[in-house]
């Protein structure tokens, strides 16, 4: 990680050495900071704080992007594994495959707290960031540039000269601001919870299903979803609906909910030899979003990653966004010749666009993948990968976009919306991904050169 001097010893303070905020802090010593992080939690390097849950999560091109600035991409990618694409379980026993992106294009399994850990050793070793643990902020005077602190039994005072929050979905900084009137907030919490359990390898220390694949089975009592991780495991996420059929509230018994999970997945549960004491011992969570507004106060406090923008987990991208936050942050800092205040008062007006766009998108995608059993949902995939091979300069796919693409969120989904409409117009006419290439091509190549140059030229236009 080579170092510049924008930053020259300049006092950062960050909030948060979760994911985003020890990334944060790799990065601010790279250009020659000097940074403090409190964290109310221990240090995760020496601690088991997974509270029952595991913590898989996928990484993709704008989290990888962000990883290989402070060089880190090629020694994670050692601890991760691939998902080239999601293999869909119907209820009658047989299976779809839906490819992800491209030929070599894949989601990456990361084990959370190995990333976290690998972060905070990387911004350990620059010699510029101190870490404090089990230190928690208990009040933020933002006009005196303040905050008091309480650890190790006793409560101390910690000035800054910026401010940076990272401090999650429940951000104690955020709550503050909104307490003082500096920012409102909106906390979104569906009518849906997840629950999580694990599948493990099999006696030969192999996957119990297919490596390469996100398994996904979609049910009237939910949607189960599970991921590879190295070693053979899986990390499965069982999502369900709130009311009668909540499967871990209400007045029913744990034999009733056993009762309900066994007869809608009974493959799920021949897997997973302890599942009736995962069943009764693994909470459940609420599945909640976070929107706020402003980001920043003063041009000296800055909100970032899930404290300002959580999102629904239904796009996996909920880090990768975070990490790309990072990575425009120091994008504005160099374009700013260091300049933090310009910073602090350009990134959420430049950021905003492209997070509100894929928290919209996440709620979409759990209605997608709850349709994936459906022939139609089917019909369409195989077109829209039919008009991609034959025409890759125009068409891309939502998900490779998303997942596999640099462009800002907020013209992702811009575009989509009228790929989506020719792709409408295409299966109202009787077009599928059945006819042969030539006669395809024919049949949407006026659509496609038509809408989607327009739109291209519309792009060029604004910018």
């Amino acid at each position: 990680m080579s170092e510049t001097g924008l930053l020259h010893e300049q006092e950062i303070t960050i909030v948060g050495a979760g994911l985003v905020g020890s990334l944060m802090s790799c990065v601010l010593a790279k250009h020659g900071a000097r940074v403090t992080v409190i964290e109310k939690r221990p240090d995760l390097r020496h601690t088991d704080l997974s509270g029952g849950r595991t913590i898989a999560m996928s990484l993709s091109h704008r989290g990888w992007l962000a990883l290989r600035s402070v060089g880190l991409e090629e020694s994670v990618r050692t601890g991760t594994k691939p998902k080239h694409s999601r293999c869909v379980h119907l209820a009658d026993g047989t299976e779809r495959t839906q490819r992800y992106g491209a030929e070599g294009e894949a989601l990456w399994t990361v084990n959370r707290k190995d990333l976290n850990c690998a972060l905070v050793d990387c911004a350990e070793a620059s010699g510029r960031v101190e870490f404090r643990f089990e230190t928690e902020c208990e009040r933020l005077d933002e006009a005196d540039r303040t905050l008091h602190l309480q650890g190790d039994g006793k409560s101390s005072e910690h000035t800054f000269d910026y401010l940076i929050a990272s401090d999650g979905m429940n951000s104690a900084i955020r709550r503050k601001l909104v307490s003082d009137a500096a920012l409102e907030d909106e906390i979104i919490t569906l009518d849906y919870r997840y629950f999580e359990l694990t599948v493990p390898a099999k006696a030969d220390g192999t996957h119990a299903l297919p490596s390469e694949c996100v398994h996904v089975w979609p049910r009237p009592e939910g949607l189960m979803v599970a991921l590879p991780n190295l070693g053979g495991t899986f990390t499965g996420t069982f999502f369900y609906a709130l009311g009668e059929e909540d499967y871990f509230g209400g007045q029913l018994t744990d034999e009733e909910r056993s009762r309900r999970f066994r007869f809608a997945f009974p493959e799920i549960v021949e897997l997973i030899p302890d599942f009736e004491h995962e069943l009764r011992t693994n909470p459940a969570s609420d599945i909640k979003a976070v929107r706020c507004w402003p980001w920043q106060v003063s041009r000296r406090v800055l909100l970032v990653g899930d404290a300002c923008h959580a999102i629904v987990p239904f796009y996996a991208m909920g880090m990768n966004l975070g990490f790309e936050d990072v990575t425009k942050f120091e994008e504005l800092l160099e374009s700013a010749g260091g300049d933090l205040e310009t910073v602090f008062e350009r990134f959420p007006e430049v950021r905003r666009p492209d997070t509100d766009a894929i928290s919209d998108l996440s709620l979409q995608n759990f209605v997608s993948i709850g349709r994936s059993t459906d022939p139609e949902y089917q019909q369409r995939w195989e077109l829209e990968r039919a008009l991609w091979e034959l025409f890759p300069e125009r068409w891309t796919p939502l998900y490779p976009m998303i997942h596999f693409g640099h462009h800002p969120l907020s013209d992702v989904i811009r575009r989509q919306a009228v790929q989506k409409k020719i792709l409408h117009r295409l299966m109202a006419e009787g077009v599928d991904a059945t006819l042969e290439a030539t006669a395809l091509a024919d049949a949407a190549r006026g659509a496609v050169e038509a809408e989607l140059t327009r739109l291209d030229s519309d792009h060029r236009a604004v910018g």
